[in-house]
């Protein structure tokens, strides 16, 4: 990589440092981290569950199936936003009335303390075993891709 690259590596480093500092004094609880507060409306509740479904492979994959497929991948990946929009107004205001802040006070609530360990366990494996498919695919490129 060149000196291009490491500065706005450290550049990116830095916003997102100052934007944590700025924004901490806002967020007191863990409520205020999930859930806002409380304080967003259903529909921008619904574009920030829409803008969770986007990566880099997003527009990568899907533009791939919309050059392969033509006008029918386009319209499957906008139903994403349909499906976001519709859980933003029906689901988010019943998700408020239950006063729970993050999917793990849900269940919980609902299942008890054993399912919420397996839950946490599985979603920990989860977690490491994406990263070690990660970390395999990076020393598999690496030599293959020269930087």
């Amino acid at each position: 990589m060149g000196n291009v690259d490491w500065v706005v590596i450290a550049l990116y480093c830095v916003g997102v440092l100052i934007a944590g500092i700025l924004f901490k004094s806002r967020t007191k609880t863990s409520a205020g981290m999930f859930v806002a507060g409380r304080q967003s409306p259903w529909w921008l509740s619904g574009i920030s569950s829409y803008m969770t479904m986007f990566s880099a492979g997003t527009f990568v994959v899907w533009g791939g199936i919309t050059y392969e497929y033509g006008l029918v991948g386009a319209i499957i990946c906008s139903m994403y936003g349909l499906a976001a929009f519709v859980a933003g107004r029906f689901f988010a205001a019943r998700w408020r009335q239950t006063a729970l802040s993050a999917a793990t006070d849900f269940v919980d609530v609902r299942f008890g303390r054993r399912v919420l360990n397996f839950y946490t366990v599985y979603r920990g494996g989860l977690m490491c075993t994406t990263g070690l498919s990660l970390y395999a695919l990076a020393v598999m490129l690496c030599p293959l891709i020269p930087l």
